[in-house]
């Protein structure tokens, strides 16, 4: 006979009432005849006696029910865990959350969003996965990570719907006593002049930046190329040549030895998309990271 958790919670029920089937059957909001019944298949099922009766009446727990009780209230313990932590799931307080984006993105325009959204849901694992156009529309399209931020993706799955959420403009960093500085406007040429130090080929950023000085048959004299922001800056302090990045890439505090002017007037501004699978909804907290980034995105 396969024990039910209603009878369980009955002969629970019993014993927190110190042995009142009247008072037990009122908590539960049963009668008596069924907390009575329930506690006789629970017997039945175990082949024990729980209780020790008086005139039918429930006095005491019986050795083998002073052994078996602990066990029951244990197992009811854990049941309510479960359906503690699947309401965690449901509401978003709890799960897993898997972003694909660039190493830009993730370094110097996430970090307050994240701030928040860990504030706000502390028990829900942030993954961050980072790398180019191809390797984020296959993280996506793949369902491994649940949201793309990022430059417009190539080859895009047709299950990914890319929301256009913000553009970033565009300046030029240079050592703080660089000549190049001096000049307003910057002019494409003098940019092509200098060395270069810029993305790696496999990025966007790469070839927006080199479609600029193809409109205008200039060459320009590569130095360097790398897939992180942070080394181009570095090696620009190292006077090796100059660099062309995102505005929120530069921070006068942070980039000490470094000065940027602007040059949107040369080089499109970026532009930043959310991509979201077309057949999976958001969980709550998926939402409202979402929320965070870029509110008019769930408009």
């Amino acid at each position: 006979m396969t024990l039910k958790l209603v009878e369980l919670r009955s002969v629970a029920a019993i014993v927190a009432s110190n042995f009142s089937v009247t008072k037990a059957a009122a908590t539960l909001f049963a009668t008596q005849p069924g907390l009575s019944r329930h506690v006789a298949d629970v017997e039945k099922a175990l082949g024990v006696e729980i209780f020790v009766r008086n005139k039918n009446r429930f006095v005491a727990l019986s050795p083998a029910g002073q052994a078996l009780v602990p066990l029951i209230e244990q197992l009811l313990a854990r049941v309510s865990d479960l359906h503690t932590v699947a309401a965690r799931y449901v509401s978003g307080e709890c799960g897993r959350l898997c972003i694909a984006t660039s190493q830009t993105h993730a370094r110097y325009l996430l970090p307050s969003v994240i701030e928040r959204f860990i504030a706000e849901f502390p028990l829900v694992e942030l993954q961050l996965h980072q790398g180019n156009q191809s390797q984020i529309s296959e993280w996506i399209a793949s369902g491994e990570a649940d949201i793309s931020l990022s430059v417009p993706l190539a080859d895009i799955s047709a299950d990914v719907e890319l929301r256009k959420f913000g553009t970033l403009d565009r300046v030029l960093v240079a050592p703080v006593d660089h000549p190049i500085l001096q000049k307003t406007p910057v002019s494409i040429s003098d940019i092509a002049a200098l060395p270069l130090i810029t993305y790696d080929k496999h990025f966007f950023a790469h070839d927006q930046i080199m479609n600029t000085f193809d409109a205008q048959m200039l060459k320009p004299r590569i130095a360097l190329t790398t897939q992180d922001t942070d080394i181009m800056k570095t090696y620009v302090k190292c006077g090796l040549g100059i660099a062309i990045v995102v505005r929120p890439a530069f921070s006068e505090d942070a980039d000490e030895g470094l000065a940027a002017i602007d040059v949107s007037h040369l080089f499109p501004p970026v532009e930043m998309y959310l991509g979201l699978r077309k057949d999976v909804l958001l969980s709550p907290h998926a939402r409202r990271f979402v929320e965070l980034v870029a509110p008019a995105v769930l408009d």
